[in-house]
Order: C-alpha cells, then sequence, then structure tokens
C-alpha cells in the first residue's frame, strides 16, 4: 500500500493546490487507497476452487547426479587464483 500511495501521490502531485499540509494530503491519499483495497478484496472470493487433481509424481524427475571433474582434464588449465588475477 506504501507503494500505491506514493504512487498515486506522484501522479496527483501537480493538483496538490496547497491548500493544507503536504502531510494531511498524503495522509488522505494512503487512507483512500487502504479504504479502496479493503473494498475490493471484500469482493474477491475466499478461495479458488481447483479444477483438476494434480498429476501423480513420477520417477522420471530423479536428480542427476554430478561426479567431480576428473583430474586428468584439468592439465594445462591454469588455478583459480592465476585466472583471476592473483590471490585475495
Amino acid at each position: 500500500m506504501l507503494q500505491e500511495t506514493l504512487l498515486a501521490a506522484w501522479r496527483g502531485l501537480s493538483n496538490f493546490e496547497g491548500r493544507s499540509s503536504l502531510r494531511s494530503w498524503l495522509h488522505k491519499i494512503a487512507v483512500n487507497g487502504c479504504l479502496n483495497a479493503l473494498r475490493d478484496r471484500s469482493r474477491r472470493p475466499r478461495e479458488v476452487p481447483l479444477m483438476a487433481e494434480p498429476p501423480e509424481p513420477t520417477r522420471q524427475a530423479d536428480p542427476v547426479w554430478v561426479e567431480p571433474y576428473p583430474d586428468v582434464l584439468l592439465d594445462g588449465v591454469a588455478e583459480p587464483d592465476a585466472r583471476a588475477g592473483g590471490a585475495l
């Protein structure tokens, strides 16, 4: 609601005439925004019924195991510190 209040104040800043303090003007925007949100919430259904049952889990989604990188393939690869420009 804070974000909505600030956005409404930004959009309506050109309409601020200075007849009241900026604080009371922002308070009025915040109160009206909160009351509107409460009214909107009461119009919406509390729960959304499920249209279908979720599928049964299968074993096709088993994780693929990651093996360590073979040392033989590391020959000629610079150390991480050397590639990064030195030790931290």
